[in-house]
């Protein structure tokens, strides 16, 4: 195989492997392995010059921003407020705002079908739309979407127009297609 880079002829087994994930399957790239491994080492050395050009390095300066977030003047516990005024403004916001209700008692934020004043939180399950009564899934609809999406599929028509035509969507094909 003859890598695009140094345009040398090598065996298959010195260049270089990888998942592609759209394809779900192996690929083999087109450069060696000595070309890659130069492509990344040259790509980084030109990265950290970048970096020296615009001053700080980039952890640095993370680091710095994340000293300003965690400075004295933010709680890391909830209900910890520094003064009554921000207190105070979370509660308007929490009451007013998102609907939830403070319990003094319990020192617990609730909200009805999400937390209840206990502490417990509401799972969420969503349940499917009961829809049976919809023309497209009585058995003589099923039995004709059926057949027609057999009919146009030889026609080579792809199951998102097809799903057009009868205004389904094309999962609801692929399941009158597999009997669901």
């Amino acid at each position: 195989m003859l890598c695009t880079i140094c345009k040398v002829d090598k065996p298959i087994e010195e260049f270089a492997t990888y998942f592609h994930s759209t394809q779900q399957k192996m690929r083999t790239r087109r450069q060696c392995t000595s070309c890659c491994y130069a492509r990344s080492r040259e790509y980084k050395r030109n990265m950290r010059l970048k970096l020296k050009e615009k001053g700080l390095p980039y952890q640095e300066r993370f680091s710095k921003l994340l000293d300003e977030f965690q400075s004295k003047d933010y709680r890391q516990n909830p209900n910890e407020y520094i003064c009554d005024e921000q207190r105070e403004l979370v509660h308007i916001m929490m009451e007013n705002m998102l609907g939830w209700t403070w319990n003094e008692d319990t020192k617990i934020w609730s909200k009805e079908g999400v937390k209840d004043k206990n502490n417990n939180w509401f799972i969420f399950r969503r349940n499917p739309k009961k829809i049976e009564g919809k023309k497209w899934f009585s058995p003589e609809f099923r039995k004709h979407v059926k057949e027609q999406t057999i009919k146009y599929k030889k026609l080579g028509k792809t199951y998102l127009q097809i799903a057009k035509m009868f205004d389904i969507s094309d999962t609801s094909i692929y399941r009158i297609l597999n009997d669901e």
